[in-house]
């Protein structure tokens, strides 16, 4: 998590990014005096540690303060439960405890500098480019951590890298593995087909009083009639009131002012790298540096897509750059060379061209989202207020209609909507439909709150649910019979299609079928990514086909007969371009998988134990 933390430093506040960190996983002040760790209460066992209900506590209440900052007025109590927060937190937990299980019994240690340099890092307590203890405990303070709890979780954050490190440096890919997954993913087909719709055989069917009859009986709950609502509102849309409201330049100077953590830029390093797979190679690159240009030596040895650019990267963030490579970065000064690194299976060595120090971005970089957050917020103010005066009048008798000149505010009206109807114009309908449902006829609701704004709506009108009769409904369930009826007719004749088409070609077929209205239509080339567009089926079957064969399937109601045009396999130079880039992601899966992997074997061996009567209470 600190990982992600620092690669998403330009683009997180400050309160928020500390409330990750403390999520996660404290020395300058107060190292080696200890923390004390709150409540008695022991919700789970992992091995001989222990997860405290406290513990529990603080670190649901960080995760729930992340998301909610995360999804802002999206986030409610639903996407709480979507989310499984609870078991997620502990979940979380109790892997931490069994990496520090593990490093206990492997030797694997923090020592006290480690975690000193990693705080030190940190653009956040940084001023002027260097570490500010007293930036440090004001930090801290606002976001209600102590140094212990701090210093603490980056222990165990540098602790779990440390051991993940080892489980991931663990594991390879074989290079006929990743020509595999290349040519899988890469090889492409084009198909001829045709689309038959049970509608182009419906003249061949015969639907009589008792078909009718038979299958209303059978699906008259398909034609019922949904309960339906009539409503009038009241928009207060934050959007349109920011026309009602000003911000002036001195209210974006004292935001900025007030608020300049929130706007924090990342040092930029302008880099020259290179990269190479193994051991032997690192160190022909090493001796080579030794002797010649670094510009002149990516060109040669490097394996990285600006290995012709003599391995140059440009201009990069160094929140955004992998752990290892910024740690490695923080000790190089300009114009000097990186210790090799390895990253993703890949060792790297990197030049610092130049250097541009963080800080805090300018007034002028900012201004413009400063001045959208106040317009937005003073507008929500005055929506609110407004729709508070109009609820105060509505209480004291003044009709909606009044209400609405009184205040300038478009009066809407729809027609009848069923639940899950949509009011046009509203992204929160489902929200308002849900309240008007609830209310009896010409009754006012309160005040509902969205994120586009505010309404006030009174119900018009409410029609009960029903099932209309057999006459009511007529026309419907014979066009219902007839399409089953046809659908049944369709499966014989795609196979009839595929196999005449074999021997008289789609025109003769056709014909010979009685099919008319339908074309022959070819397909672009498309691979396996595609079967969302397609079908699994018909992309299973492609691939699986010689050139010129024919083959059915059902697609929906649907029918579609087609005929495999053209295989193209994948080029040897394509192969070579994509294997680096593959051979990482692939990589990384698996060391996913084996982590998820070694993860359940550590829950099998280490005995877990959780206080269900604490965990039900919860």
């Amino acid at each position: 998590m600190l990982r992600t933390m620092r690669q998403n430093m330009k683009s997180l506040s400050i309160a928020l990014w500390i409330v990750v960190a403390a999520f996660i996983g404290t020395i300058f002040l107060v190292w080696g005096r200890g923390s004390q760790r709150g409540g008695r209460d022991v919700l789970a066992h992992v091995g001989d540690k222990v997860i405290t209900y406290m513990e529990y506590r603080k670190a649901y209440v960080k995760s729930y303060d992340f998301y909610r900052k995360m999804f802002g007025s999206k986030f409610n109590e639903d996407l709480v439960k979507k989310l499984h927060l609870k078991e997620q937190v502990l979940n979380s937990l109790i892997n931490d405890k069994l990496v520090e299980v593990v490093a206990e019994k492997e030797g694997i240690k923090v020592y006290p500098k480690e975690v000193v340099d990693e705080i030190a890092r940190m653009e956040v307590f940084k001023t002027n480019g260097g570490f500010d203890p007293k930036k440090y405990e004001r930090v801290l303070q606002v976001n209600r951590l102590t140094p212990e709890e701090f210093e603490e979780d980056v222990r165990r954050s540098l602790l779990k890298e440390k051991v993940l490190t080892l489980v991931e440096d663990s594991t390879a890919v074989a290079k006929a593995e990743v020509r595999d997954e290349i040519v899988y993913g890469m090889e492409k087909v084009k198909v001829e087909y045709v689309e038959l719709s049970p509608r182009l055989l419906t003249d061949r069917v015969k639907v009589s009083p008792g078909d009718l009859k038979t299958y209303y009986e059978k699906h008259k709950e398909e034609f019922r009639v949904p309960d339906k609502v009539k409503i009038t509102y009241l928009p207060f849309i934050i959007e349109g009131f920011k026309r009602r409201v000003k911000v002036s330049e001195t209210e974006v100077e004292r935001y900025y002012q007030e608020n300049k953590e929130d706007f924090p830029a990342s040092p930029q390093l302008h880099l020259l790298v290179i990269s190479v797979k193994d051991k032997k190679t690192l160190a022909r690159v090493l001796d080579a540096l030794k002797k010649g240009e670094f510009s002149k030596v990516a060109r040669r040895y490097s394996l990285d897509f600006v290995a012709s650019k003599g391995g140059d990267m440009g201009w990069v963030t160094l929140s955004n750059l992998p752990p290892p490579v910024s740690r490695a970065l923080k000790s190089v000064s300009v114009g000097g060379v990186s210790s090799p690194v390895k990253v993703d299976g890949e060792y790297k060595i990197f030049k610092l061209v130049d250097k541009k120090e963080g800080g805090v971005k300018s007034l002028e970089e900012v201004k413009g989202q400063i001045l959208e957050r106040l317009l937005a917020e003073k507008a929500r103010k005055e929506a609110l207020r407004t729709a508070a005066k109009a609820r105060k009048m509505l209480r004291e008798g003044v009709p909606l209609e009044e209400v609405s000149k009184r205040l300038g505010v478009g009066l809407v009206s729809t027609p009848l909507l069923a639940r899950d109807g949509v009011i046009p114009g509203v992204p929160s309908s489902f929200k308002l439909l849900q309240v008007a449902f609830a209310l009896q006829e010409r009754r006012v609701s309160d005040i509902i709150r969205t994120p586009e704004g505010f309404y006030i709506l009174r119900v018009q009108e409410k029609r009960r649910s029903y099932v209309p009769s057999l006459d009511e409904v007529k026309a419907r369930v014979e066009e219902a019979v007839k399409l089953e009826k046809a659908g049944v007719l369709l499966d014989k004749e795609g196979g009839k299609l595929a196999q005449l088409a074999k021997k008289k070609g789609w025109k003769g077929a056709l014909k010979e079928l009685g099919i008319s209205g339908v074309g022959v239509k070819e397909s672009s080339y498309f691979t396996r990514a595609d079967a969302g567009a397609w079908g699994k089926d018909l992309v299973d079957r492609a691939f699986a086909m010689d050139k010129g064969m024919f083959s059915w399937i059902h697609k929906g109601k649907k029918v579609l007969v087609f005929r495999l045009v053209d295989h193209r396999g994948v080029s040897e130079t394509v192969i070579s371009k994509l294997f680096p880039q593959v051979e990482r992601i692939l990589l990384e899966r698996r060391r996913r998988e084996l982590l998820d992997q070694w993860l359940k074997e550590l829950r099998e061996r280490v005995e877990v134990k959780v206080n269900q009567k604490l965990w039900e209470a919860l």
